[in-house]
């Protein structure tokens, strides 16, 4: 009885994670519905200039900046456990963030940005 409970609760705890990622999922879809790329793409970003940070998947990383403005920096290779988790860490050298940094996943997996592609806000 105890088993069956025990693996009753281990299916619900991991249908509630997928439930709750799928929300987050959505709201990240929404958010970086409200944009076009442009094409056009820096190799770094001032970190002062950084409201937010969204992992979009475990390929992208929007960055909503001061000013109405936001930046897709889109890795050259799946980043394990970024979209799972949603959070990274990285260093920070003169106050920016470039497309030769690195950043660390909960998971610590190490990988490295890409160039930021600028984004502008749709009409």
């Amino acid at each position: 009885m105890k088993k069956i409970l025990l693996l009753t609760l281990g299916c619900l705890t991991m249908i509630s994670a997928a439930s709750a990622q799928t929300g987050a999922q959505k709201a990240v879809d929404k958010k970086l519905a409200k944009y076009n790329q442009t094409g056009e793409f820096v190799n770094c970003i001032r970190r002062n200039m950084i409201k937010k940070m969204v992992v979009v998947d475990d390929t992208k990383i929007l960055f909503e900046l001061k000013g109405n403005k936001a930046m897709l920096n889109t890795l050259d290779k799946k980043c394990t456990g970024l979209a799972m988790f949603r959070q990274f860490s990285f260093g920070v050298q003169n106050n920016r963030v470039c497309d030769t940094d690195v950043i660390t996943t909960r998971q610590s997996a190490i990988c490295n940005l890409s160039d930021f592609e600028v984004l502008e806000e749709k009409s």
